[in-house]
């Protein structure tokens, strides 16, 4: 049950990064749910600017992992493909 709890606090905290609304993201860190120690409340603006940055690198990495895999996926049937017919002739 612990784990949904955290689960829901980590959702509220990407929810308010995405608001970027400082004192909001850093109530929602401070959730305890969220498992968070020692939050300063005078660094809501650097956590808001962190975690927002992150999660834009985050977001186009994954971007980024997923054109490669669809790149890759192309390749690899067209190689298949080359290689099925090759042996036909």
């Amino acid at each position: 049950m612990g784990v949904l709890f955290l689960h829901a606090a980590v959702i509220a905290i990407n929810e308010a990064i995405d608001h970027q609304v400082p004192a909001d993201t850093l109530m929602a860190m401070k959730n305890p749910n969220a498992m968070l120690i020692n939050l300063d409340d005078q660094l809501e603006s650097i956590y808001q600017d962190t975690l927002y940055r992150a999660k834009q690198d985050k977001m186009e990495n994954a971007k980024n992992r997923v054109g490669q895999f669809f790149f890759q996926t192309i390749y690899l049937h067209a190689l298949q493909f080359c290689i099925a017919v090759s042996h036909f002739r």
